[in-house]
């Protein structure tokens, strides 16, 4: 059962955004991983401890690595980065 946070928790999708007042939250799920994003912190925890509180779940922390693409993170930038070819094995 998904927390009654988002509008329709019934229609819950791969990818799914909650705007509150002027601040959004985005939230995609990927096989058993699941990656928020929102540009307020508290918004952001709000979340992750409602999500921990009702299933079991860990913080792995800041992305650093998705689908082939590399992702660096500071305070102010995202920079991400894919190399042009895959490795052959």
């Amino acid at each position: 059962m998904v927390p009654p946070l988002f509008k329709n928790p019934r229609s819950v999708t791969a990818l799914d955004v909650k705007h509150k007042e002027s601040n959004f939250l985005i939230i995609s799920l990927y096989v058993d991983d699941m990656f928020v994003i929102g540009d307020d912190t508290r918004l952001v925890e709000v979340f992750k401890q409602k999500m921990v509180h009702a299933f079991k779940m860990i913080d792995l922390g800041l992305m650093t690595y998705f689908l082939g693409i590399g992702i660096k993170q500071n305070e102010n930038d995202v920079f991400i980065c894919q190399k042009s070819m895959p490795k052959k094995y």
